[in-house]
């Protein structure tokens, strides 16, 4: 039996182990995947002792994706380029950190908008740890992107750390303020932040007056999964997804750095659809 989990805190509300679970037995993977709720202080013993349980592997979800990378032993080149981890491995007595986001996002778009993004300008509101993967990936794949976070420190760090890989553009939009300025230019809006979520689930992170008739709209948060931004962009008649997509793209990913093989991913697709449709 092959032991997986999902570090995180809060750990509650994640869908990942119905997911990989119902995967697990639609393919007869004699494998369990469980949720671990870690405090911060006890990374780096929550690591070693899943290195001497045996895992296979773990995911990483918020608040630790880049908080948990000096406890690992190595990174693959896409975690080191991004600065942020998702995935782990446990192989040959080591622990080696990935991420899986950025691919999954990407994804998700060509699914659920019928959108390949090479070309294409994004407006990424925040500049957290998925912010990151996205915006890397998209970078690669020659978009131009804006980033709008309520800290410009942040941001600016996050483009100084992903400029010198990008075949596209990038630049920091001067405050939240300003987002009137740039919305016409840009066909992509996606929130990567928390709002919209539980307390702020009334919220909304983007002005929905500012959405355009040409934008297509994506919100990473996938409980709920009709945030207030994805109604309003519905209400006007825009395209647009949820992160479903992007969490069974990521776990996917996941799934072919853990075993080389990829899962079935309609079963889990349904898994976290029938989740959610329950909880609401």
């Amino acid at each position: 039996m092959e032991i997986l989990g999902v570090i995180g805190n809060p750990i509650d509300h994640s869908l990942s182990p119905e997911m990989h679970n119902s995967a697990f037995r639609a393919v007869g993977k004699r494998a369990m995947y469980v949720p671990l709720h870690v405090q911060e202080s006890n990374i780096g013993a929550a690591l070693l002792g899943a290195k001497a349980l045996g895992f296979r592997g773990l995911n990483v979800t918020i608040p630790y994706k880049e908080t948990i990378i000096p406890f690992l032993d190595d990174l693959t080149m896409e975690a080191r380029e991004i600065g942020t981890v998702n995935t782990i491995l446990f192989r040959e007595n080591k622990m080696i950190g990935h991420t899986t986001d950025g691919p999954g996002f990407v994804e998700a778009l060509q699914e659920g908008l019928d959108l390949k993004p090479t070309g294409t300008r994004f407006l990424i509101i925040g500049a957290g740890g998925s912010a990151r993967a996205i915006v890397n990936q998209l970078l690669k794949d020659q978009c131009h992107v804006i980033i709008a976070n309520r800290s410009d420190k942040r941001a600016q760090k996050l483009v100084a750390d992903l400029n010198r890989y990008a075949k596209g553009t990038i630049r920091v939009l001067e405050s939240l303020g300003s987002l009137h300025t740039v919305v016409d230019e840009c066909d992509v809006i996606v929130n990567t932040t928390s709002v919209g979520m539980k307390a702020t689930r009334n919220l909304t992170p983007f002005p929905i007056e500012l959405l355009c008739d040409h934008h297509k709209v994506v919100d990473i948060i996938y409980s709920p999964q009709r945030t207030v931004l994805l109604q309003a962009a519905e209400a006007k008649g825009l395209p647009n997804i949820n992160g479903v997509g992007m969490l069974v793209g990521q776990a996917a990913k996941a799934w072919e750095f853990w075993w080389g093989e990829s899962p079935p991913v309609e079963v889990m697709y349904n898994a976290v659809k029938c989740s959610l449709d329950q909880a609401e």
